[in-house]
């Protein structure tokens, strides 16, 4: 027996009906703006944590471990959205 008591020969129809409703390939973010939109974060998040180190917000001055690793992850999430950009307009 299927789900909601559809019936091996509505099935079909069914399928039909569900993959009408599905998103097209226009109105989906495709690999391309996912990869900008990671990249841009990233350079933000990395200048960001430099902002903050230039402007003194803390007592000490220099860049510490916890800031070191935000630093890396800004960076990997940067790189990340670069290997995305060359993958086209394809679906995300």
């Amino acid at each position: 027996m299927l789900p909601c008591k559809i019936q091996a020969r509505d099935y079909t129809k069914f399928v039909c009906i569900v993959k009408s409703n599905c998103y097209t390939g226009e109105s989906m973010i495709t690999k391309r703006q996912l990869g900008v939109g990671i990249a841009i974060f990233g350079l933000i998040l990395g200048l960001a944590i430099l902002a903050v180190d230039w402007l003194g917000a803390g007592n000490e001055m220099g860049i510490g471990p916890s800031q070191r690793l935000a630093l890396v992850a800004a960076g990997a999430l940067f790189v990340f959205g670069m290997t995305l950009i060359p993958l086209g307009n394809r679906p995300a």
